[in-house]
């Protein structure tokens, strides 16, 4: 099961700044390096509305979680410093849905699953009848050639779907066989500026940062394993469990303007690398209710989307054989979601192993239906 590598959304709304939402100055120039443009395309190629009401014999969504899923979407559209780019991208909102009728969406799936908790009725979120009387559906009909062109089938009518989440890590306080490689922090302009972009990832694990002219330039946050480390830089977030059982949340910075190459396999062979800030203790009490947003949280090519749209997914679950729907916001992104409109990630939570989490991904196939869901 190949996990997309990316920041993770907590990270860049605290040290990204919402001006410059999921992919920083820094990615932006490493694509283009790659001649990885950012491009908008014409997405009324792959949207149309549903001609037919939609069926599932289960709604597997945690209606609370939804709930702050679209408030923190909703607070970021009426924020003042979101990028108009990836909260209102031109063609899809001018055309199919204007960002008033996204905003009425969010509004109505919280007023409506509060309702619901006062009074302890069923929550009709989890209805099919209800959400067809209220709900209109766009269908997205995924773009089979970018797919092909990046080894990924597609059926008819279908997107491609792969799944991610954060991992607890085991960490030291102090440098050891075991636990012998950083997250290190920039503490000095001029490491910032220039000295960072002059050294890889290899370089780093070999020490280069030990050395005597690096003192008082970078310093270590924390000790991990060889494993642990890549987790680290492949999350973005680092949940970090210490030996006195005390735990801390670590978050992408800066990296070393290396790019990513795609013609890479092994992660571990790749030349970037990322420093991390810690959050502090508002930071990580917001955080925490962002990283447990699993299961209602999708990323995706948000410059042609559009950041806070509610999204269905529809499949025929692969265990039970029963036909199931999830519904999340469309939240995160990635330098694998640049120009691509044939897939989403699903994000699945905090996990302290990677067996919960391919139990959590193995109901969910890799060709899913996916729908834009908007208040009617």
């Amino acid at each position: 099961m190949k996990i997309i590598s990316r920041l993770l959304f907590v990270c860049l709304l605290f040290y990204l700044n919402l001006s410059s939402y999921s992919l920083n100055s820094e990615e932006i120039k490493a694509l283009n390096k790659n001649g990885q443009v950012i491009k908008r395309q014409d997405v009324l190629n792959f949207f149309r509305p549903a001609n037919k009401a939609l069926t599932a014999e289960k709604i597997d969504t945690d209606p609370i979680k939804l709930r702050e899923a679209a408030i923190y979407s909703l607070n970021l559209l009426n924020s003042s410093k979101s990028n108009l780019s990836t909260t209102n991208p031109y063609i899809l909102n001018q055309r199919l849905i204007n960002i008033d009728r996204v905003k009425e969406t969010l509004k109505f799936i919280i007023q409506l699953v509060e309702n619901d908790q006062k009074t302890n009725y069923p929550y009709r979120i989890l209805d099919p009848v209800f959400l067809n009387i209220h709900f209109s559906f766009l269908r997205w009909t995924g773009d089979k050639e970018s797919a092909k062109n990046n080894g990924k089938t597609i059926f008819k009518d279908a997107i491609y779907l792969t799944h991610y989440a954060t991992f607890e890590i085991v960490g030291s306080y102090q440098q050891s066989e075991e636990y012998k490689y950083a997250l290190y922090s920039i503490i000095n302009k001029n490491f910032e500026n220039d000295l960072r972009f002059k050294i890889s990832k290899q370089n780093i694990l070999k020490g280069t940062l030990n050395l005597p002219e690096y003192k008082n330039k970078v310093k270590p946050l924390v000790w991990l394993s060889r494993d642990g480390l890549e987790e680290a830089l492949m999350q973005g977030t680092a949940v970090v469990k210490m030996p006195d059982d005390k735990e801390f949340v670590f978050c992408v910075d800066k990296n070393n303007g290396f790019a990513y190459d795609k013609n890479i396999k092994d992660r571990k062979d790749q030349k970037r690398y990322w420093y991390f800030k810690p959050l502090n203790n508002n930071q990580k009490n917001k955080s925490s209710n962002l990283l447990d947003l699993g299961g209602v949280i999708f990323a995706g090519d948000i410059y042609n989307l559009g950041l806070g749209k509610i999204i269905a997914i529809r499949y025929k679950n692969r265990i039970t054989r029963a036909t199931e729907m999830r519904l999340g916001v469309l939240a995160d992104s990635g330098g694998a979601f640049i120009n691509n409109l044939y897939q989403l990630d699903f994000y699945g939570g905090i996990f302290t192993n990677y067996d919960d989490f391919y139990s959590w991904v193995r109901p969910m196939p890799k060709n899913v239906q996916a729908y834009i869901v908007v208040k009617k």
